[in-house]
C-alpha cells in the first residue's frame, strides 16, 4: 500500500472515566495494488467509547463513499445508526 500525502490531527480530552475524542485524517491517492482511492477522509468525534464516525472516500476505481455511523466499542464492538450513500462518477446523489 501506498499513499501520496496523509494528515492527522487529533486530541482527546475530558476526564479518565469519560474522555473524548476528536480526530480527523485526510488522505490522498491511497493504493493498494490496483486500487486508488482519490480521497479518503475519516473524522472521529465524541466518547472515546462510542464516537461519532463520518467517512468520505472519492475513487474513479470503486464506487464513492459518504457514510455516518456511531461505534460502540463496549457492546462488542457495535456499529448504531449506520447511514451510507454509494454513488459512481455521473450518478444522481440523493
Amino acid at each position: 500500500m501506498t499513499v501520496r500525502a496523509v494528515s492527522v490531527t487529533g486530541r482527546a480530552h475530558g476526564n479518565l472515566f469519560d474522555p473524548r475524542v476528536d480526530a480527523d485524517l485526510h488522505a490522498q491517492d491511497v493504493r493498494w495494488q490496483t486500487l486508488t482511492l482519490t480521497t479518503l477522509d475519516v473524522a472521529v468525534h465524541g466518547l472515546a467509547l462510542s464516537p461519532h464516525v463520518t467517512v468520505h472516500e472519492r475513487s474513479t476505481d470503486v464506487p464513492n463513499l459518504d457514510a455516518e455511523l456511531d461505534v460502540d466499542v463496549l457492546d462488542g464492538p457495535a456499529l448504531r445508526r449506520v447511514d451510507a450513500r454509494l454513488t459512481r462518477k455521473g450518478s444522481r446523489r440523493g
